[in-house]
């Protein structure tokens, strides 16, 4: 499904609680208070607040968080003023253009400009598939091709997660949502790590917490060896799910130029169904498996209905 623009509203609510109320936790009761005084709730005010109290937890906070939810719905700009902090974030990248450059430009930040050049290359040549078919005017589809590889290529392997710590904008975040010099745990789930550390309802590995002191110069290290990525000196890419991530833009790309080459106008829908199914794929580990797996089959489901797709017959006027 896709929400237009004109139907969706939006607010920072992160900063607000952690500026006005000492702590992001109180995002979600500001979120409430917010919809609440949009009339976007099918209970009334009265009957939240009961709900807090009779909760029992922080209660005097997870109120005062409802009224600014409620304050922010009409005047947010006083409250964003009160707080010091920017009303609105970076634009979310929305256009062919907007997406293309903001996904090469993390996939530069991810490997190198030639990978990022390899991701534009694609694209060019999928525009060109499409210009010979009648569809030169096909942004809707090009743009969630240019969502669908960008996310693909930039998974979060060993040397992405090392990088992301790495860079100074983490620990300017730690900064300005925390005073003093608060001690930092990373908690990591790389399988190797909880090899012996399985949950006892799911089975699944559980993540280990390290101390920050100890993880952040490995990360620097580690941020600098992603040269080795996808070499033979790559040991992290012998893992099963690496060799998964890296084998998935390829398998996405020959999806895209299958659905390139067969295009037309009344199967332009289930072609941009099929473009947008890596938002199936999040997580790690046996998270992200079944995220594959939805992924695959939701391809395997919408190449059936764009196979099937079949032009509207003209209508015939009935005999007199």
């Amino acid at each position: 499904k896709r929400i237009a623009p004109e139907n969706t509203k939006t607010l920072r609510a992160g900063a607000l609680a952690s500026r006005l109320l000492g702590d992001t936790i109180f995002t979600n009761m500001m979120m409430v208070g917010y919809a609440a005084q949009q009339g976007l709730l099918p209970v009334g005010l009265e009957a939240i607040k009961e709900a807090i109290r009779l909760n029992g937890v922080a209660v005097k906070a997870n109120l005062n968080a409802l009224t600014l939810g409620r304050l922010a719905s009409t005047s947010a700009d006083d409250l964003f003023a009160l707080a010091d902090a920017p009303a609105h974030e970076t634009a979310f990248p929305r256009t062919l253009a907007e997406v293309t450059d903001s996904r090469a430009r993390r996939l530069t930040a991810f490997q190198n400009e030639a990978y990022a050049a390899d991701y534009r290359a694609f694209l060019t040549e999928i525009a060109g598939v499409l210009a010979t078919r009648g569809l030169g005017n096909c942004e809707a589809l090009l743009t969630e091709v240019a969502q669908g590889l960008g996310k693909l290529m930039a998974y979060k392997d060993e040397y992405e997660v090392a990088r992301l710590y790495s860079d100074p904008a983490f620990m300017a975040g730690l900064r300005e949502q925390f005073s003093g010099k608060p001690r930092l745990t990373i908690n990591l789930g790389a399988p190797y790590l909880s090899l012996f550390r399985k949950d006892a309802k799911t089975g699944r590995p559980k993540k280990v917490a390290l101390p920050g002191w100890l993880v952040l110069p490995l990360f620097r290290l580690m941020a600098k060896g992603k040269m080795l990525r996808g070499t033979p000196l790559d040991l992290f890419g012998l893992a099963a799910e690496r060799r998964m991530e890296r084998a998935l833009p390829q398998e996405y790309r020959a999806i895209i130029r299958e659905v390139a080459g067969k295009v037309s106008a009344v199967t332009l829908p289930a072609a941009i169904e099929i473009a947008a199914a890596p938002d199936l794929i999040a997580g790690y580990g046996p998270v992200k498996d079944e995220g594959v797996a939805k992924f695959r089959a939701r391809v395997s489901e919408l190449m059936v209905e764009f196979g099937r797709s079949k032009p509207a017959l003209p209508a015939v006027a009935e005999p007199a």
